[in-house]
């Protein structure tokens, strides 16, 4: 389908041909022997670039084969980051009782890239992936060098139920979320807020609720990144959202 949303389609090509050489690039060195700590790291940067790369693929209309297979190595990609979350990167020692202290960067295992992950997975149809996904709690942890809002912190916990199927009383807990950050009309929490109710339409079985959310759901993120120093964001093409939540409504047979 031909990419109607205006952008500068030189610096789109130019941005393309740079991540997918990234990808190729990031994908032969999670195969070489790496030092601890740079497992996470070398992840990390690979599933951000898929990511990238997909979304600037969809700008330029390429084949969706194409958009896919760049979702599948994101979502690859973050099993690694989850998998090596609690890898040493360094120990200090201290005299005279020879004390340590450890040092473990947990950064990128993270609840914003649990997320796209998770959708990620869903759109690409990996669902051994999105099985071994559901298996880490992205939210268990503390993050020293990110600040992580309360309202992505639930969201990712409650999507993490879902995919493991584990509903019982979920529908409250997503009510009782969307009342509680109803009044705040910050464009990033009616993004996740709107997001939850998806999640509510999908565990109730509301088929025409939620080809009707997905739709308020693409016009709150065309309207985030409308602004003219969004133009040529790869996510304002991708819409990864949408492209996850249309796959889990299909996969619990909502549509």
């Amino acid at each position: 389908m031909m990419n109607t949303l205006h952008f500068d389609a030189k610096k789109i090509t130019q941005r393309y041909e740079a991540a997918r050489k990234r990808v190729r690039s990031g994908q032969k060195g999670i195969l070489s022997k790496l030092k601890p700590g740079q497992q996470q790291t070398r992840y990390y940067g690979l599933f951000e670039d898929s990511l990238e790369a997909a979304g600037l693929a969809k700008a330029l209309s390429k084949p969706e084969s194409e958009i896919r297979d760049y979702l599948k190595i994101a979502a690859n990609a973050a099993v690694g980051i989850f998998e090596w979350q609690y890898t040493t990167i360094g120990k200090v020692g201290y005299l005279p009782n020879y004390d340590e202290e450890v040092f473990i960067d947990n950064t990128a295992a993270n609840p914003w890239v649990y997320v796209r992950a998770v959708y990620a997975a869903l759109a690409a149809e990996l669902h051994r992936v999105l099985k071994t996904l559901a298996n880490y709690d992205a939210v268990e942890q503390e993050y020293e060098h990110m600040t992580i809002s309360p309202l992505l912190r639930e969201y990712s916990q409650i999507l993490r139920k879902v995919i493991l199927r584990e509903t019982e009383n979920l529908n409250l807990r997503l009510q009782q979320l969307v009342t509680n950050w109803s009044t705040d009309e910050s464009t990033g929490s009616q993004f996740w807020l709107v997001q939850a109710k998806v999640l509510l339409a999908v565990i109730e079985g509301n088929g025409p609720g939620f080809v009707e959310i997905v739709g308020e759901l693409s016009s709150t993120i065309s309207s985030y990144y409308a602004a003219p120093e969004h133009q040529n964001d790869p996510d304002r093409f991708l819409q990864l959202p949408v492209l996850g939540l249309n796959a889990l409504g299909k996969l619990w047979g909502i549509y």
